[in-house]
């Protein structure tokens, strides 16, 4: 009986820890469930860009931009250090990590995507290499698309 009641609560938590899926634009996304939005469809000032950030606890965040076409704004520099190929919602891409973010000396790790005449712009920060990896096999085409 007592492992019975284990076993329930073992199962409890791993339901409770499910990620959360957004739909983001054209995409779907597993949102790890450690992570709480912080920012959802807010537009930029010149009304061209779309903001969706979610954060943990610890600091790590993920962050998707959507812009139509292209943005009419600059965000800052981008500084590429590494970058190596990748597919994203079945798209080949390339997973960048950056020396240096919207002009700041930081590690971020970025991906772009294209879809619906729309460029995605997914960045993370104070995740790792693999953590990363492993977030962008969660983000899928919605069934829209």
């Amino acid at each position: 009986m007592k492992s019975a009641v284990s076993l329930l609560f073992l199962l409890l938590l791993c339901v409770s820890a499910r990620a959360e899926v957004a739909n983001v634009g054209a995409l779907a996304v597993d949102i790890p469930a450690d992570f709480k939005i912080q920012t959802k469809q807010r537009k930029d000032a010149s009304g061209d860009t779309e903001t969706n950030r979610w954060q943990a606890e610890d600091g790590r965040s993920i962050e998707i931009l959507i812009s139509a076409h292209s943005a009419k704004q600059d965000r800052g520099a981008l500084v590429v250090a590494n970058k190596e190929p990748v597919e994203v919602a079945g798209q080949r891409t390339k997973l960048i990590a950056t020396k240096e973010f919207r002009g700041e000396q930081k590690k971020v790790f970025v991906v772009f995507l294209n879809f619906d005449d729309s460029i995605y712009l997914i960045a993370a920060e104070k995740m790792t290499l693999n953590e990363f990896r492993r977030f962008l096999q969660g983000i899928n085409l919605t069934s829209e698309n």
